[in-house]
């Protein structure tokens, strides 16, 4: 179906709207329920889920290290030295990742569909505590309270020169106590962008076509003054070939991604206090060909959860959590050799203590997961913050996580290792926050991090064939500074945001005598990151540039293999006006506008210099006033 029919497909069964707002918390409230609430001393990262004048991908300029094979293609994520396996993904309280490689492929979930993209470094309890390393990716729907009943509708185009488009539907209508809000979008990757072959030629790439189709309804209902009931559905189709490396002349595998995910989320406030009940289903299924080959695997997998928390306070100015999460886990394969099916029970709780003494206050996380493959140890995570004046925060966090094996780890037909033992290991972090610094400064941070993992499952490359094994311990380190700055002169309005990371990751103890990857940074791990973005506002025009500089990052365990520092920069221009009852946005950006060279995975080029336009118009009707 092409691009046009289906968006008009969209147009005539989803003429709603769910307006992004701006979150700086993790947590989406509706007025009505007042209630005791438990939240983290450590805020979360907010990460714009609109493109904007952008990258085309829009987590590509944010602290997020990513392995993209191309635009729309397996992309991961780590954050702070970790790997892809030691972070997660959490959509309306369950957790994405497949459990099959124990990742999460990130081109599966646009953050253009969702309010808010949330990173949360640590532990949280508004999520379950994945007890795991490394960050966790939030993706947030909501419905706006300040929606009365109305119509609001937003619809997006965006074009580039390499053929690849996306347009998006976001929704919602208001009637009495229920919204329901629909979000749909058609993307279409076809990839035809030019690269620098080693040899000197200039290629350009083929079977790198990726068309990805997603819609989510979201209905909250308030029931009565203490309670309400979200309804959440998500329905995914995506096909993708799998282009070939620059030292393969052609490639014919494709893979194809389908899922429908639906949650519930019904909540009674008791007092001053809140219960809370979430069933759950996830399932997905993945085919993967290739008919030169002869490779194939196909693979269904289920997830069936249901949890149910209680949050209150038992004595005065202490707020407690307890959560109980029950999951399935099954999955059907010709991968392997078993179909495996796991039942996890997570038991959580979280308590929140506020002025122990003055200005500091402390917050505690414990969890225990309960398995037939393997029980995790008692995990915990300690916060503490002081607060000696209003407008800056000193705070601290000690925690130690656990990682089990992922089921390719274990089964993967001859290169699974049955032995791999778990993961386990401790981090602190800690740092302060000044806000309203003067001169425009919004707030400046710095943070500083510390984790060792013991038994990091890896897999390695031994005479060309790749193993998973258990390193000895590995070590990672660094420091993380901010500013943000927010100034108006005149009817001119200047905004930046800058972020610089230090990272030190290394295997610290050998695996075999004389081991070449002692000490030496992970593959994939630079040691420095510069972000940046600059806004210029000029009444209805914004020109916006945004810039990401990556020191070397290294290929190989022994450093012989490596992609130099890399500079990358957009910028873009948009001009908003109004038509009748309508707001109209033009955007033109230029992405990679140096024309760099690069690869966020060896041997797989990005595209060089490349132009789009993005065309979005807004419609609301009826809109209480707060």
């Amino acid at each position: 179906m092409h691009q046009w029919q289906y968006l008009i497909i969209i147009l005539v069964l989803f003429s709603l709207r769910v307006e992004s707002q701006p979150i700086d918390t993790f947590e989406i409230e509706e007025i009505q329920i007042q209630t005791t609430r438990l939240y983290s001393l450590i805020s979360a990262d907010t990460i714009s889920a609109g493109r904007k004048v952008s990258s085309s991908t829009p987590l590509h300029f944010t602290r997020l290290q990513l392995r993209e094979n191309n635009p729309g293609g397996i992309t991961t994520f780590n954050t702070r030295g970790t790997t892809p396996q030691q972070n997660t993904i959490f959509w309306a309280g369950m957790e994405l990742n497949n459990p099959m490689l124990g990742l999460a492929d990130l081109s599966l979930f646009p953050a253009y569909l969702f309010d808010a993209v949330l990173l949360h470094q640590g532990g949280n309890p508004n999520l379950p505590f994945s007890g795991k390393p490394g960050g966790s990716l939030e993706l947030v729907t909501s419905s706006d309270p300040k929606l009365a009943d109305g119509l609001s509708l937003s619809l997006s185009n965006l074009s580039t020169e390499n053929r690849n488009s996306l347009t998006y539907l976001k929704s919602q209508i208001a009637l009495s106590n229920t919204s329901i809000g629909i979000n749909a979008a058609y993307s279409d990757y076809r990839n035809r962008y030019k690269f620098t072959h080693p040899n000197g030629t200039t290629k350009r790439q083929s079977h790198g076509r990726g068309i990805h189709r997603n819609s989510t309804v979201n209905i909250h209902h308030q029931i009565n003054n203490s309670s309400d009931l979200t309804l959440n559905t998500w329905i995914q189709n995506t096909e993708r070939q799998v282009p070939p490396t620059l030292f393969e002349q052609s490639s014919s595998a494709s893979q194809r991604d389908k899922a429908i995910r639906i949650a519930a989320h019904y909540r009674k406030q008791l007092g001053r206090s809140l219960l809370g009940f979430r069933p759950g289903f996830n399932r997905e299924v993945l085919n993967y060909s290739d008919p030169v080959s002869g490779e194939f695997s196909n693979s269904t997998i289920t997830t069936r959860q249901v949890s149910t928390y209680w949050t209150g306070q038992i004595i005065s100015q202490l707020p407690l959590k307890v959560e109980a999460v029950w999951r399935n886990r099954s999955i059907q394969t010709d991968a392997y050799q078993v179909n495996p099916s796991e039942d996890d029970l997570l038991l959580s709780a979280g308590l929140r203590i506020a002025d122990i003494l003055p200005n500091f206050s402390a917050a505690a996380y414990l969890r225990k997961k309960y398995s037939a493959r393997s029980n995790s140890p008692l995990l915990a995570r300690l916060e503490f913050s002081i607060v000696p004046k209003y407008d800056r925060k000193i705070f601290i966090s000690i925690e130690n996580h656990h990682r089990n094996p992922t089921l390719n780890d274990l089964y993967w037909p001859i290169l699974g290792n049955p032995d791999l033992k778990s993961e386990r290991g401790h981090a602190a972090e800690s740092g302060i926050r000044l806000k309203n610094g003067g001169h425009g400064i919004e707030y400046l941070s710095g943070k500083i991090f510390y984790r060792r993992t013991d038994r990091l499952i890896y897999w390695s490359n031994h005479s060309g064939v790749w193993k998973p094994e258990n390193l000895s311990a590995v070590v990672a380190y660094g420091l993380d500074l901010e500013a943000k700055y927010d100034h108006e002169f005149n009817k001119l309005k200047i905004g930046a945001n800058l972020n610089y990371q230090f990272l030190k990751t290394s295997l610290i103890e050998e695996r075999f005598p004389g081991d070449p990857s002692e000490g030496k940074q992970l593959p994939y791990q630079p040691e420095h990151n510069i972000l940046s973005t600059v806004s210029l506002s000029y009444k209805s025009t914004v020109l916006t540039f945004n810039q990401k500089w990556t020191s070397t990052r290294y290929v190989s365990s022994d450093h012989s293999q490596y992609l130099s520092p890399l500079l990358l920069l957009s910028a873009g221009i948009g001009h908003f006006f109004s038509i009748g009852p309508t707001t109209w946005e033009v955007s033109l950006f230029c992405d990679n506008l140096f024309d760099k060279e690069f690869f966020s995975v060896s041997r797989r080029p990005m595209p060089g210099r490349t132009l789009g336009i993005q065309l979005t118009t807004n419609l609301n009707n009826k809109r209480c006033n707060h």
